[in-house]
């Protein structure tokens, strides 16, 4: 999955909170390249809105709350 693919060396790691960190920047900055289902290439868009920043946190943070707590 590219949305764990760390941007810089930084990223290097692998634990709770550097995967959470990696997937948030890489969801709301955008820019990674796929396949659709008809196998064209498409890539993720950055999110600029506040209220699809906030349900993407939101989201992310009740994820790593539920793998923290298994």
């Amino acid at each position: 999955m590219k949305i764990l693919l760390g941007r810089r060396g930084e990223d290097a790691g692998e634990n709770l909170w550097r995967t959470f960190n990696v997937a948030q920047e890489n969801l709301l900055r955008g820019g990674l390249c796929y396949r659709t289902a008809a196998f064209q290439r498409a890539s993720i868009r950055a999110v600029s809105g506040i209220t699809e920043t906030v349900r993407i946190n939101k989201s992310l943070w009740a994820l790593t709350e539920e793998f923290s707590n298994n």
